[in-house]
């Protein structure tokens, strides 16, 4: 199937075919953006948009925009129904893979399944595109599902080499998924699924994920990583996700509410389920930062009452497991039904420890955590006042990581992380109250260090000799 048109932005003329011109396949590098697409749609004659071929194209336009929409979902299947009738099994390969995609990003584990069943079909009859989607199929309906442990498993049942680079870079966003719902590190997968450079739906989202979990606030807090604005409905959302979450992270309320109204806005008033579990995930958050008498638990339950803790929504709940873990741990066993990596367990025992300051005034659970490796991973499992809070409650026992952390986030958080310490010289615990008072007086020696040029630690080491904090 042949046919021409222009391009009114480049006043080109175009002779598409159905497998070679029009890129079909969300793992084609030459896969134009959504700004494209719909040039190309524009263009079309309206008896083509009814061919399979012209629903594919509207459905990809759709997908750009509106992924979980039943408009998308149905552009898809009329498409695949159509390449099917006529016995075009390559079109019907497509065509079911964006389907299955659909799917995923409905967390429709079920249905999902069912498109990956008809693609092993086509690829044991001999249909060569279906053989590497029938091969990651298995991850994808893990991952819908909230299965990691399926997951790791359908990807370590694919024979090595037998993908080709870019059906790799899917498996390695797949297996950095996988690793972020286990609490395994996945920093090597999702940054080789970057550096692949194919435009993969979600592709930001793993990223910037793989760094939140192991607290990367020098990665998150570079500028220009934000800097671009993503062609796509579903990926600009992501980004606003993330920007929410880390200008949470650092105190920066008012920037993390823009942000959040933003992907308020990005999907409207009826989101799918899992962007409507995200976005109370997120307004939780911000409330924990915003208001620091807020009633945790009690919202913590509202959000449950509306969002519960279903397999499906596993991978968004990854965000709060440390939250869980100190407000209401009689839910914990929700991640307690595979193996546990070492971030569910940081995670896990920082809750616990707060907990234990919040109903006992015990630090005894601080003396024995077992203190991360970078500063910066209390954050993801404690948001910013638990950081303060435990790291208060290690400098009233001595714990020698206590001056590292309080430096940390005197220099990182600043402004907002010493006003949480000023509210915790109010704490009813006195060994509390002191040791937040006498970070705030080291901070002010700090401080006064930096100004001469002498800048300290709050340990009384030096760490630089060139002036260069003002504020």
């Amino acid at each position: 199937m042949y046919f021409f048109f222009n391009d009114p932005a480049t006043t080109e003329t175009y002779t598409l075919s159905l497998h070679d011109a029009l890129p079909i396949s969300i793992l084609t590098v030459d896969t134009p953006d959504p700004s494209v697409l719909r040039r190309w749609l524009s263009a079309l004659p309206e008896p083509t948009r009814r061919l399979p071929v012209g629903r594919f194209l509207g459905g990809l336009v759709t997908r750009a925009e509106a992924p979980t929409s039943e408009q998308c979902l149905e552009q898809f299947k009329q498409a695949a129904t159509g390449f099917r009738a006529v016995g075009d099994t390559a079109g019907e390969v497509e065509a079911l893979a964006q389907v299955g995609y659909v799917h995923h990003v409905r967390r429709h584990g079920a249905s999902l399944a069912d498109v990956g069943a008809r693609l092993v079909e086509l690829a044991l009859a001999g249909e060569p595109r279906a053989t590497p989607y029938a091969q990651i199929a298995g991850a994808f309906v893990g991952l819908s599902s909230g299965d990691p442990v399926a997951v790791t498993e359908a990807l370590a049942r694919i024979e090595p080499g037998s993908l080709t680079s870019q059906f790799e870079a899917i498996a390695d966003w797949l297996r950095a998924q996988g690793q972020n719902m286990t609490g395994y590190r996945s920093v090597d997968a999702a940054d080789r699924c970057v550096a692949s450079g194919l435009p993969i739906p979600g592709l930001a989202d793993v990223q910037l994920g793989s760094r939140w979990h192991v607290g990367d606030f020098d990665f998150l807090n570079d500028e220009s990583r934000w800097a671009a604005v993503p062609d796509g409905g579903r990926d600009h959302f992501l980004r606003e996700v993330w920007r929410v979450a880390v200008a949470t992270a650092m105190g920066q309320t008012s920037a993390a509410e823009r942000a959040l109204d933003s992907a308020h806005a990005l999907v409207g008033n009826d989101p799918a389920d899992i962007v409507a579990t995200t976005l109370a995930l997120l307004e939780l958050h911000l409330a924990v930062q915003a208001d620091h008498a807020v009633d945790v638990g009690e919202q913590l339950d509202e959000m449950l009452a509306q969002h519960p803790l279903e397999a499906s929504r596993r991978a968004v709940y990854s965000l709060m497991r440390g939250l869980v873990a100190r407000y209401r741990p009689e839910y914990w066993d929700y991640w307690g039904d595979f193996e546990q990596g070492p971030m569910v367990r940081r995670d896990r025992d920082i809750g616990r420890a707060l907990a234990a300051i919040d109903n006992d005034d015990d630090l005894s659970l601080v003396a024995e955590l077992s203190w991360p490796e970078h500063h910066g991973e209390v954050i993801p499992a404690a948001m910013l006042p638990g950081t303060c809070l435990l790291v208060a409650g290690a400098w009233a026992i001595g714990r020698s990581e206590a001056r590292e952390a309080a430096t940390w986030l005197a220099h990182t958080v600043r402004k907002p992380a010493l006003e949480h310490f000023r509210d915790l010289t109010e704490h009813r615990s006195p060994a509390v109250s002191k040791a937040a008072a006498e970070i705030l007086a080291q901070v002010a020696v700090d401080r006064k260090s930096v100004v001469e040029g002498k800048r300290v630690d709050l340990g009384g080491r030096r760490i630089i000799k060139k002036k260069q904090y003002t504020s």
